[in-house]
């Protein structure tokens, strides 16, 4: 057994820096290249729960050129890390754009499953999961494979995700909604707000004003929600993420007003008189609150 495997096989979380001084020892006193060395202190990283610290590392060895087998397995680590760290859609690229191996195709469908379910893709969520258990179902393989297929159907031929309540559709219908931020005490703050979600970016944008209790607890804190209902309150949608804030901004044609203005062009369309859009913008403080959601999740009462 090489020493990284016995390393491996005897991995203990309790004592990390014990781990990363044993790490570094072994490499350096190793032929590995360096793809290979980025890889295994990506998975130490990983494994101590640093995924933020693992991501860059992975995808500095994969640049590097691993061995087929390590490609196979850095590619799912990666994906593993980018949802910890809140970019499932990134995971979702990582997991789907390389031909793994056969014995990985269980273990890919299984983070599929769980990438898709936390983006609020329930019905292929299942369908993936599904497949991903197809290897351990023996003489039910056939029958369970063929389900899977078309879970997303239902006996009448309409689609299952057509049918089903999608938090995502109502957090882009909705230009009314209730956003909630952390008081230094660590109560919530809720103060009703105009978002506009960009499904494709998976960020919502809200303009605040500059010493509103929101922004300062956002300035303190980035973590945020936002909820949003339908018109009879039958149905809420939740986005959870973190924040970044642009502005304000100091005069009308500053990056941060032009943030604004981007802002306004997606959520409402044009304006009726831009020059006074932007003096309005610069007068009153105004701040972008840019939400990188992380989880959406929501629920239909009809």
């Amino acid at each position: 057994m090489d020493s990284l495997a016995e390393f491996w096989d005897h991995a203990d979380d309790t004592d990390p820096v014990r781990m990363r001084v044993e790490m570094e020892h072994m490499l350096a006193a190793a032929s590995y290249s360096d793809a290979r060395a980025l890889f295994e202190r990506a998975s130490l990283a990983d494994f101590l729960g640093d995924e933020a610290a693992a991501v860059p590392l992975y995808e500095a060895s994969l640049s590097g050129g691993l061995d087929d087998d390590r490609e196979n397995q850095a590619r799912i680590q990666l994906a593993s890390s980018l949802r910890n760290v809140g970019r499932p859609h990134d995971a979702l690229r990582v997991l789907r754009d390389f031909e793994f191996a056969n014995q990985y195709i269980p273990a890919r469908d299984a983070f599929v499953a769980l990438t898709l379910w936390d983006i609020g893709d329930a019905a292929q969520a299942l369908r993936s999961a599904l497949q991903a258990a197809s290897p351990a179902t023996g003489k039910y393989r056939r029958a369970i494979g063929a389900y899977a297929a078309e879970i997303i159907h239902t006996t009448r031929g309409k689609s299952m995700i057509d049918n089903a309540f999608d938090p995502h559709e109502l957090l882009e219908q909705s230009r009314i909604g209730v956003l909630a931020t952390i008081k230094s005490s660590g109560l919530p703050q809720l103060s009703p707000v105009t978002p506009f979600y960009d499904r494709a970016a998976d960020t919502i944008l809200i303009s605040v004003t500059e010493g509103r209790a929101k922004t300062a607890n956002l300035r303190r804190d980035p973590r945020a929600a936002l909820e949003v209902t339908n018109a009879d309150g039958t149905a809420w949608a939740t986005a959870e993420g973190t924040v970044t804030l642009t502005g304000p901004g100091t005069s009308p044609n500053s990056p941060e007003i032009e943030a604004l203005v981007d802002y306004y062009r997606a959520a409402a369309g044009e304006h009726p008189d831009w020059n006074e859009y932007r003096a309005v913008m610069v007068a009153d403080r105004r701040v972008l609150v840019t939400i990188a959601v992380t989880h959406i999740y929501g629920q239909s009462l009809t």
